[in-house]
């Protein structure tokens, strides 16, 4: 079985063979290039510029229950200042961590933690290029003392919302970012 295989590997191809596989070839990348143009992900923009910024936008269904199962006390936590402060933070790390703003762009943070971010820039990864995150939900959480929490919901059009947490700090009568979730 094995040597009547190589041999047939290994036979002169005849031409009306090799019409036949061009065709085949051909109407399979025409169909996988219509399947990968049709599957674009629910929700994610068909062209959008690079620069443009994350916005805040109404919850999917996901984010809306999960919304629901929040305790009062956190939504007491998230006043519009802080909601402000969040906001005006997350929209330049955001376009900085998918690679579509310097950090420079970065609004509302302390110093310490530009530099925090400096010393250890994002490794930005050619499929994070083409994504366009957006804040879906914030909600406050409880912090250290002198602190307020702050937890974003973000979709960036993948499969799952993931979440990034603050803290924000009273700093020359502003509101600022000082940590990340997991860091200080």
């Amino acid at each position: 079985m094995k040597a009547w295989l190589t041999s047939l590997r290994d036979r002169p191809i005849a031409g009306s063979e090799r019409v036949t596989a061009m065709v085949t070839v051909t109407v399979l990348m025409v169909a996988a290039a219509i399947l990968l143009t049709l599957s674009r992900p629910h929700g994610q923009p068909r062209r959008s510029s690079p620069r443009s910024a994350p916005r805040i936008v109404q919850g999917t269904s996901a984010s809306r229950a999960r919304a629901s199962e929040e305790s009062t006390e956190s939504t007491t936590l998230l006043t519009p200042r802080v909601a402000r402060a969040a906001d005006l933070f997350l929209t330049g790390y955001l376009g900085y961590l998918y690679g579509h703003a310097p950090i420079a762009a970065i609004e509302g943070a302390t110093p310490a933690l530009l530099r925090s971010l400096r010393a250890q820039p994002a490794r930005i990864s050619p499929g994070m290029l083409g994504r366009r995150p957006h804040v879906v939900a914030l909600r406050g959480t409880p912090a250290a003392s002198g602190l307020l929490g702050v937890s974003a919901l973000v979709n960036d059009g993948g499969v799952v919302d993931y979440s990034i947490g603050l803290r924000l700090a009273p700093h020359r009568g502003r509101l600022l970012a000082s940590a990340l979730e997991g860091g200080e």
